[in-house]
């Protein structure tokens, strides 16, 4: 789920997972309770430490890689544009320079022969190189709105190229 908060020099575009939290907790809060409930009660169930760590494993496992919360935040008057990627524990920072991006750069690759799953990567690029400012794989986002958004709050060109597989017979 996209977040938005836009003031004419500040954008912040928060991109929370709010169902894969909903489907973490799904596959580990029963497994945890059954173990806390069993172990404080002391009824001697089996699989109550079993319970216990099955349940704070899936929860650590969904929150710190699958469930990853991203955050883009453009700031005009400091020349700033930072990507923050989330995880529980781990946090990844990217800080490019506002007056080296050119253009943005929305990119569809197939990924696989024949029936590859087609990926969506957003780019800052500059003169020099492109600056990857997405997760291709999370498909939980949408990219080309990520693109637009951030193309028309820098006013800046947005480039979009789709890759074809071509095949030699």
């Amino acid at each position: 789920m996209n977040f938005t908060n836009k003031t004419p020099t500040r954008l912040v575009l928060k991109q929370i997972p709010i169902l894969l939290y909903i489907i973490g907790a799904i596959f580990s809060l029963p497994m945890l309770i059954f173990g806390l409930y069993n172990t404080i009660k002391q009824t001697g169930a089996d699989g109550s430490i079993f319970g216990i760590i099955w349940g704070v494993t899936i929860i650590w496992i969904v929150l710190e890689f699958i469930a990853t919360r991203q955050e883009i935040i453009i700031d005009k008057e400091k020349d700033l544009f930072l990507h923050i990627v989330k995880g529980l524990f781990r946090t990844k920072k990217q800080l490019i320079p506002l007056k080296t991006i050119t253009s943005i750069s929305l990119e569809t690759k197939q990924i696989g022969v024949t029936r590859g799953r087609r990926y969506k990567h957003v780019y800052a690029c500059d003169n020099k190189e492109k600056h990857l400012i997405n997760n291709p794989s999370i498909l939980y986002i949408d990219h080309s709105k990520t693109a637009k958004i951030l193309s028309d709050f820098l006013s800046i060109p947005l480039e979009t190229y789709i890759e074809e597989l071509k095949f030699d017979f």
